[in-house]
């Protein structure tokens, strides 16, 4: 039960960063939703004291992806034929992908 508490506050600061909600708007959308007025309240003081600090920090990740594509570099080798067999096509490829969080 503890967890499902945890990911339901989780939820709301997430989103409160995402629309850059002031304390007070968020405290009046949470009684609005059917939150205690005593809870919406310490969200709207928690956001106020922490709410920049977690837009900062989450800024610095990429969310929705675990890593994002940095660079790509590719190689083909390409053999056209050989000495008894002139139609003889073999190609192979190699791909390096950078990635980054």
């Amino acid at each position: 039960k503890l967890s499902t508490i945890l990911e339901g506050c989780s939820y709301i600061l997430e989103q409160a960063a995402y629309h850059q909600t002031s304390a007070s708007s968020l405290s009046k959308q949470l009684v609005a939703a059917g939150v205690q007025e005593a809870q919406a309240a310490a969200f709207g003081r928690v956001w106020k004291g922490e709410g920049a600090a977690l837009v900062a920090k989450l800024r610095t990740r990429s969310m929705g992806a675990p890593m994002v594509l940095n660079a790509a570099k590719w190689e083909l080798h390409l053999q056209l034929g050989q000495s008894g067999l002139s139609r003889a096509k073999d190609a192979r490829a190699m791909f390096e992908l950078d990635l980054r969080d």
